[in-house]
C-alpha cells in the first residue's frame, strides 16, 4: 500500500495518541477512504478486486498498516486465519465481503433479491404438491375401504387430476393470448373430450357410495386438489418469471458500466461504513479501523467459540420463520471498535474485530439478541420479559429492549459460566425462556427438530443407521455424538448409550457425553448409573451452568432412591 503525505500523518498521529477521538475518528476516515480508492482504481483500470484485496489482506480485513506497527508482517501471520469456515454461522471477512459485493453488483441489483425469492417459490410450490398427494392418498384410503371400492377408480381419479391440471393449463395460456398451433388446438380438444368422459364414468362410481360421511370427505378431498392445482400452476408461473428476470440480468450483467458499478458499490460500503460507526457510538466511542499499537484482532477462531456458546445457552435463536426463507444470520467481521449489531436488511450481524474491553463474548451476544428481537415479529420474548416483576411500570420498548439486552450479556458472559450474577426473578426467566430444557439431553444445532422437516430426519436416521451397521470402532467421535443424539430422539435410549459409552472410550474429555449419557440412564430407569455419569460430568465442568442441573438431577435421583 502506498500512502500520501496527508495518510501518513494520519497514521503517525494515530500512532502516537491512539487514544485520542479526534485521531481515532481521522483514522476511521482514512481506512474507509482507502477502500474505496483501491476498489474503485480496480474497477476504472479493469483490474482483478480478488488479486488487490489478496495484495491489501491485513489491512482490510484487520486494520494493520507498517506505518502503526514495526512488526505488521507478524502480527498479520499470527491473527491470520487458513478459513472461515467450520462454524454454526458464516463467516466473512471484509475482503470476502468486497468480492462478493462486487459479483452481486455486475450480476444486477435485483440477483440476490431474486434468487431468494425463487427459493421461497419453490419451497411453496413443494408444498402444494406434497398437499396433492397427501389428499390423492386420503381419496385413495376413503374408496379401497367402501364395498366394491377397486383400484381401478383410485388411478382413474388420478389421471382425471392430471387432465385437469392440463386443461387448466392450456386455458390460462390462451387468457394471456399465446399463440397456440393448430395441431395443439386438436390435441387440447380430444384431452377436454376424454377428460368430460372419465369425469362422468368417475361421478356414477363415486356416486354410489352409500356413507354420507364418505361422500362429504371425498368432495373435501376435491376441492383441496383442486385448489392446490391451481395454487401449484399460480407459483409455477411466478417460478418461470423469476427464471425469466434471472436470466435476463445475466444476459446483460456485461453491459453495465464502471461509472455505474462503482456508484452501487460506493452506496453499500457507505452504508456498512455507517453501520460499523454506530456499533462505536452505541457505546459512545469513535470508530476507529485501524489497530492501535499492543491491540489484537481476534482469530475467526475465537468467534466461532463465542456463536457456539451463544447458540448452547440459548438453543431457541434460530427457532424462527426468517431462518426458513433466508437461512441462518451471516457474521461480517469489520475493523473497529465498539459492540457487534444486526443488520437486518443483510440478515448480517456486523462483529467489529476490536471490541470493547476485549470482550468478543459480550459484542457477538449483543447482535445475536438484537436478530433474536428482531425476528421475533409477534413481540412474545418482550411481553414475556415484561411480565417481571421489576419491569411492571415500564411503558417504554426501547429501554425493556435495553433492559433485556443487558440482562442478555450477564446470562452469556456470567450466569452460564456458573457465577450468579442475575436477581433470583430474572434468572428463573432466563431459565424458563432462554437457556436449554433442563429434563433434556444437550443437542447440538444440526440435529434440533426445527432445523430439518420429519423427511430430512428420518434421512439422517437413516444415514447414521448404516454408518453404524459395520460396528464402531471405524466411526470418527463427531459421528458417534450425532448418532447418539439421533437414536435417542427416536426413543432408541439403549442404542444412544452405546455410542456414548464408545465415543467416552475414544474420546474422554468430550464436554457433553456424560451429561447425555446420565440423562439417558434416567430414561432407562437406572438410577444409579445416572447418577455416576452426572457426577462425573459435575467433576470435569465444575463451574458451568450445566453442573448446577446436573447436581439438580442428582438430588431428585437420591431422594426418589431413598424415598
Amino acid at each position: 500500500m502506498t500512502y500520501s503525505e496527508q495518510a501518513l500523518s494520519t497514521l503517525r498521529n494515530f500512532k502516537e495518541k491512539s487514544g485520542d477521538p479526534a485521531f481515532q475518528r481521522q483514522a476511521g476516515m482514512l481506512y474507509w477512504n482507502l477502500v474505496e480508492e483501491n476498489v474503485f482504481a480496480c474497477i476504472r483500470e479493469k483490474r482483478d478486486i480478488g488479486e488487490m484485496v489478496k495484495q491489501e489482506y491485513d489491512l482490510f480485513n484487520f486494520g494493520i498498516s507498517p506505518v502503526v506497527h514495526e512488526d505488521a508482517q507478524v502480527i498479520g501471520d499470527n491473527i491470520r486465519d487458513a478459513g472461515t469456515a467450520g462454524g454454526l454461522l458464516k463467516i466473512s471477512l471484509m475482503t470476502d465481503w468486497i468480492v462478493e459485493l462486487y459479483q452481486k453488483t455486475i450480476s444486477g441489483d435485483r440477483l440476490e433479491t431474486l434468487e431468494r425469492e425463487l427459493k421461497v417459490a419453490e419451497r411453496q410450490l413443494s408444498r402444494h404438491e406434497h398437499e396433492i398427494r397427501n389428499q390423492q392418498q386420503l381419496r385413495k384410503e376413503l374408496l379401497l375401504r367402501e364395498p366394491g371400492g377397486k383400484a381401478e377408480t383410485v388411478e382413474a381419479l388420478d389421471h382425471a387430476d392430471k387432465l385437469s391440471r392440463y386443461i387448466l393449463k392450456i386455458k390460462r395460456r390462451t387468457m394471456k393470448g399465446a399463440f397456440i398451433p393448430v395441431d395443439e388446438k386438436r390435441k387440447n380438444c380430444q384431452i377436454q373430450q376424454d377428460y368430460e368422459k372419465l369425469i362422468t364414468r368417475i361421478g356414477r362410481i363415486t356416486g354410489s357410495v352409500s356413507s354420507l360421511e364418505a361422500k362429504s370427505a371425498l368432495k373435501q378431498c376435491a376441492e383441496q386438489i383442486e385448489l392446490n392445482i391451481a395454487g401449484a400452476l399460480d407459483i409455477e408461473e411466478l417460478v418461470a418469471r423469476i427464471k425469466d428476470d434471472l436470466a435476463n440480468i445475466q444476459a446483460r450483467q456485461h453491459a453495465l458500466s464502471p461509472m455505474e458499478i462503482e456508484a452501487a458499490l460506493r452506496k453499500e460500503i457507505d452504508y456498512l461504513k455507517d453501520m460499523v460507526k454506530l456499533a462505536a457510538k452505541r457505546l459512545r466511542l469513535e470508530a476507529s479501523c485501524f489497530m492501535k499499537p499492543g491491540e489484537t484482532a481476534f482469530k475467526v477462531a475465537e468467534v466461532n467459540e463465542c456463536i457456539g456458546r451463544i447458540f448452547e445457552f440459548d438453543p431457541e435463536i434460530a427457532h424462527n420463520q426468517r431462518v426458513m426463507l433466508f437461512g441462518l444470520p451471516e457474521i461480517l467481521l469489520v475493523p473497529g471498535n465498539g459492540r457487534a449489531l444486526y443488520e437486518w436488511k443483510s440478515n448480517r450481524i456486523i462483529v467489529p474485530l476490536f471490541p470493547h474491553d476485549a470482550n468478543l463474548m459480550a459484542s457477538i451476544a449483543a447482535g445475536l439478541i438484537e436478530y433474536r428481537l428482531d425476528v421475533d415479529e409477534e413481540k412474545k420474548l418482550l411481553t414475556s420479559y415484561n411480565k417481571l416483576p421489576r419491569h411492571k411500570d415500564v411503558k417504554s420498548v426501547i429501554r425493556l429492549k435495553n433492559d433485556l439486552i443487558k440482562d442478555y450479556l450477564i446470562w452469556m458472559t456470567s450466569e452460564c459460566s456458573g457465577y450468579r450474577v442475575l436477581a433470583k426473578e430474572e434468572r428463573k426467566w432466563f431459565e424458563q425462556e432462554i437457556a436449554p430444557a433442563k429434563n433434556d439431553i444437550s443437542v447440538p444445532l444440526e440435529c434440533r427438530s426445527y432445523m430439518m422437516n420429519s423427511e430430512e430426519f428420518n434421512k439422517k436416521c437413516r444415514e447414521m443407521e448404516a454408518v453404524l451397521e459395520g460396528g464402531f470402532d471405524p466411526v470418527p467421535p463427531e459421528t458417534l455424538w450425532i448418532a447418539s443424539v439421533l437414536l435417542f430422539q427416536q426413543g432408541k435410549f439403549n442404542q444412544s448409550l452405546e455410542c456414548l459409552e464408545v465415543l467416552v472410550q475414544e474420546q474422554p474429555d468430550h464436554k457433553m457425553a456424560s451429561y447425555n449419557m446420565g440423562h439417558v440412564c434416567m430414561k432407562l430407569m437406572r438410577k444409579q448409573e445416572a447418577i455416576q455419569h452426572f457426577a462425573v460430568f459435575c467433576k470435569s465442568n465444575p463451574q458451568s451452568w450445566w453442573a448446577s442441573v446436573a447436581l439438580d438431577n442428582i438430588r431428585r435421583l437420591q431422594i426418589g432412591s431413598s424415598a
